[in-house]
């Protein structure tokens, strides 16, 4: 690791009104405008930042510059939320589901101050494709936010849709669909440098929920992983991740390496689970079940199907399976979400190793490739049925580091979980992603409110409750 990562606890609540500036006058502050009902929340981000000793000789005076060190002026910086969707239907907020925007104000306020009024900032990401993004961006209070920055810095600053097909959907069914310009995506194949080439034999397996599976032939067979990187990513000069820290119905945790799912802008090449149960070499559910098969296939005719009354047919007919399916299940997962799901991680740990030493011609290099970091909101974290219907969690979080492995290993102990039982943080440290080890990562440092301590001291702040498929397997 490059820096020792940091975290810090505050109080579960944000600021309420966008555009989030600051409570205080910092000597570093330029852009006049303060809160007159302060602001906890960009207080604890610069106070992170200087606990990771960023500028350090720098701090307290004018000419802070924290992130002097990851960009430079005229550079291309991409900042990366998690903007997965637009509602939580388990709550009457998204305070647990997204990134809030006071923690994106404050990273973009330094990122400003480093490319002295020049460069460009894009900040996106790739929600689900029935998302409204505009709509997402009015609700989190980003497109106020927005209009504040550009009116003081001369520094380009653009929200950014990376998603390639926007589809809007009623009751499961495509109304439309929209098909974004292909020049601004690279098609990127790992071939063996892929996790899933170890299992490319399941290719016809592989399925990710209300996509038609035939296309994901296209992007993972016998011979090709590709994914489809869109072009802002791959032509950055640093890219700062901003994940929620959230339960996950499939992979265990959603943090900074499953974040990386955003950069990839087409759905189809995202292999979540592979169809049937484990006996039949699949990880969709663990025991045969006739009627999990039934409802299997029923969902890959209707994702096929382009006739509304057919869909709607198999819609009804589906129902009754679930019903039935609800009285006589041998085992109560499906379609990947438990903690047999064999084939996410690997499409974690691809997109990480992608983002990290992806190079503008579409290689995969051996060197880092650009300048990372990652500011993890676990102010309200979501437990129980994340990433799309998390339940809020106050838990007053923060956290930053440049290794996304370390820092989600360190999240799942914050959170109670047991980061061994977590295939894609086991996995990374078994292969010796980012520097890290299963026997060595115990003894990493880290700060915790500016106290140095090793992962082996690290206390659970607050317990999440795993989702559905995760309970009495994840927790410490």
């Amino acid at each position: 690791m490059i820096t020792i990562p940091s975290f810090r606890t505050i109080a579960p609540f944000y600021p309420e009104n966008p555009p989030f500036s600051p409570g205080l006058r910092y000597p570093e502050y330029s852009f006049g405008s303060l809160s007159s009902q302060g602001n906890e929340v960009y207080d604890a981000v610069r106070s992170l930042l200087f606990q990771m000793g960023f500028d350090k000789e720098h701090f307290g005076t004018p000419e802070w510059n924290p992130f002097s060190h990851l960009i430079k002026p005229g550079d291309r910086v991409v900042i990366k939320p998690n903007w997965v969707h637009h509602m939580n239907p388990a709550e009457k907020d998204m305070l647990g589901m997204v990134t809030h925007t006071a923690v994106i104000r404050p990273v973009v306020d330094y990122v400003v101050k480093a490319l002295g009024d020049s460069g460009e900032i894009i900040i996106g990401d790739a929600p689900i494709q029935s998302a409204n993004f505009k709509l997402l961006m009015r609700k989190t209070g980003m497109d106020q936010t927005l209009d504040f920055l550009e009116s003081k810095t001369r520094s380009a600053i653009r929200l950014k849709d990376f998603r390639r097909e926007i589809t809007v959907r009623k009751k499961g069914i495509v109304l439309s669909r929209e098909f974004r310009n292909e020049g601004e995506f690279l098609e990127v194949n790992l071939k063996e440098k892929s996790f899933l080439y170890d299992i490319r034999q399941d290719y016809r397996k592989f399925r990710v929920t209300n996509y038609d599976k035939n296309k994901m032939l296209r992007y993972h067979n016998e011979k090709d992983s590709i994914y489809v990187i869109h072009k802002d990513v791959v032509d950055a000069d640093a890219i700062i991740y901003l994940p929620k820290l959230k339960a996950h119905r499939k992979a265990g945790i959603t943090n900074c390496l499953k974040n990386s799912i955003g950069i990839n802008g087409q759905k189809d090449c995202l292999a979540h689970h592979r169809k049937g149960s484990l006996a039949e070499g699949g990880d969709a559910y663990r025991e045969k079940d006739i009627l999990k098969r039934l409802k299997e296939n029923i969902a890959e005719v209707f994702d096929r199907s382009g006739n509304k009354n057919i869909q709607r047919i198999l819609r009804f007919v589906n129902k009754i399976v679930h019903r039935l399916d609800l009285v006589y299940r041998k085992d109560p997962f499906f379609e990947g979400s438990w903690y047999g799901n064999d084939t996410l991680w690997r499409v974690i740990l691809d997109l990480a190793i992608i983002l990290f030493h992806l190079k503008p011609d579409g290689q995969i290099g051996d060197d880092v490739q650009r300048q990372i970091l990652y500011v993890v909101d676990g102010i309200v974290a979501g437990e129980k049925d994340g990433p799309l219907r998390p339940s809020n969690k106050k838990l007053g979080v923060l956290a930053a580091g440049d290794n996304p492995l370390f820092l989600d290993v360190a999240c799942a102990r914050i959170i109670g979980f047991d980061y061994t039982k977590i295939p894609s943080l086991y996995q990374g440290l078994v292969h010796g992603l980012f520097g890290l080890d299963t026997e060595r990562v115990i003894d990493e440092k880290l700060y915790m409110n500016s106290k140095l301590i090793t992962l082996k001291a690290l206390n659970p702040v607050s317990a999440l409750v795993p989702a559905c498929g995760w309970i009495d397997h994840i927790e410490l």
